[in-house]
């Protein structure tokens, strides 16, 4: 996919597997705030926004100061990257959209790779939502190292707080459940569709 954003992968963190297996009579749509925190900071180092629907997926935030939004249509296998402000947008085809496997997926390293040990928690209430808090470790010669906390809504089936070793916390807040509206995930009137940056030739 490249490099399109680190927006990209913060939001990839939380999206329901159904939405990349195109299951859509499966999903259960929802939007919600995603804000990331790090310890010693009382703000937000950033905000954004998700929709997710059986259209796809829709982030929004910034990037530089500007404006971007993100449309993942992962069944027509595209990305729209639009920018509000300059009222364009450009378009990236044949993408193979996928996300980090949950613990309990059946191709999680939980499940495959012996070097990483899931631990569930037990099952708590995070947001006046039912989830489930694991643990995520990694193996050394020595003893069992952290690496990330999950909280995973068992209706959603997505996790809707993770906090790392180093306290970087990304959560889901005024999450609301309802269908989408379709437009969230067109094009909108009025935008011009622009070149995309030409790639740079591979050093030798």
């Amino acid at each position: 996919m490249g490099k399109i954003s680190t927006l990209i992968i913060i939001f990839f963190i939380v999206i329901p597997a159904e939405i990349f297996a195109g299951k859509h009579k499966t999903v259960v749509e929802f939007s919600a705030d995603v804000v990331r925190t790090v310890p010693g900071k009382a703000e937000p180092i950033s905000k954004g926004r998700m929709v997710v629907s059986r259209y796809g997926i829709r982030t929004e935030g910034k990037k530089g100061g500007e404006s971007v939004v993100f449309i993942f249509r992962p069944k027509k296998k595209l990305v729209w990257t639009l920018f509000p402000e300059k009222k364009n947008y450009e378009e990236r085809l044949g993408l193979v959209i996928d996300r980090p496997p949950l613990p309990m997926d059946a191709n999680s390293p939980c499940q495959k790779d012996r070097a990483v040990v899931c631990q569930l928690l037990g099952n708590t209430v995070l947001h006046n939502r039912s989830v489930e808090h694991w643990l995520l470790s990694r193996r050394t010669k020595k003893k069992l190292k952290p690496v990330v906390q999950l909280w995973i809504d068992t209706n959603l089936k997505v996790a809707i707080r993770e906090t790392f070793l180093d306290g970087m916390t990304i959560e889901l807040q005024n999450l609301q459940e309802k269908p989408q509206n379709i437009k969230s995930f067109i094009i909108p009137d009025g935008y011009t569709k622009k070149a995309l940056p030409e790639k740079l030739p591979a050093k030798k």
